[in-house]
Parts: structure tokens; C-alpha cells; sequence
């Protein structure tokens, strides 16, 4: 999913020692987003001013079928972290989990959900159903909480 990152400006950085978490705020073009980091130890550090190249992905509290060829997001003001976005799906992708056990790293893929990708002015990765009934080329209007991840530099 590289070639759906997007170059931001870190904004605002507030770090949660205890649980490895963080919430940050991002710049892109002329408007700002809320983000939720969900570990940091393995994300590295976000830093205040810093450009980077980002990845977003939006745990899906709500997801809707459009009529209309809406595109936007915008952060919601009763949770932190959490956007509202519209837009076109684009392609779809598996949702790839990776996690450690026994000094090893593994990936395995979400049974329930997979990740279309929206443009809504900028590409995020919205969770959906498996069984949904979505195509590439509907439009969506999606609520939830947004995530990002450093794209990771190739050698």
C-alpha cells in the first residue's frame, strides 16, 4: 500500500508512557487531522515539526453507501482521534496484522474486514466488511477512528 502514503507535517505530539500509546495532530495541505498511534515502540516516536511520509487507515464506527460524488474528511470534534470522510473506493486490499511470539514476527490475515482504499482528497485505508457488497468506483461516507504509520523507507 506504499503508493497510497501522503507527506505531512506533525503538528502536535501528546505520548501516553504507560500504554504506548499516542494521539497526534498532522498538517496536510491547508487542514489538520487528529490521529491515533497505537504503538509507538514499534511505530517510532512521532516528533513536533517533523515531515514525513504517513500511511492512514480508519477503524470503521460507521460506513455508509453515497449517491453523490462527495469528497472530503474531517476530524470530529467528540472524539479525539476520530474523522468523518466521503469519497471513491479506489482498490481493495487484505488487512494484514503483524504480531510477535517466540522471537518471531508473523502476519496473518483479518477474517472479518478488509481495507478499501478511499480517496476523499487524500487516500485512507477504510476498514470494511468482507461480505459488503461495496465495488471500486461507490462512493462511501465513513466515520471512525483514524490511525496512521510511518512508511517505512526501502534499502
Amino acid at each position: 500500500m506504499k503508493q497510497y502514503g501522503v507527506n505531512v507535517k506533525i503538528l502536535q505530539v501528546d505520548k501516553n508512557e504507560e500504554t504506548y500509546e499516542e494521539e497526534i495532530v498532522i498538517g496536510i495541505n491547508t487542514f489538520k487531522l487528529n490521529c491515533f498511534i497505537s504503538d509507538y515502540l514499534t511505530e517510532g516516536d512521532f516528533v513536533k515539526g517533523e515531515m514525513m511520509e504517513i500511511q492512514l487507515s480508519l477503524m470503521t464506527t460507521e460506513l455508509d453507501i453515497i449517491n453523490c460524488g462527495e469528497k472530503n474528511i474531517v476530524s470530529t470534534e467528540h472524539f479525539e482521534a476520530h474523522c468523518r470522510l466521503s469519497g471513491e473506493i479506489k482498490e481493495f486490499f487484505p488487512i494484514i496484522y503483524k504480531y510477535y511470539k517466540d522471537g518471531i514476527w508473523y502476519d496473518e490475515e483479518a477474517t472479518g474486514y478488509k481495507h478499501g482504499i478511499v480517496d476523499c482528497g487524500i487516500f485512507v485505508a477504510v476498514q470494511i466488511p468482507k461480505k459488503s457488497d461495496l465495488k471500486i468506483g461507490d462512493y462511501v461516507k465513513a466515520e471512525g477512528r483514524l490511525d496512521a504509520r510511518k512508511v517505512k523507507k526501502e534499502n
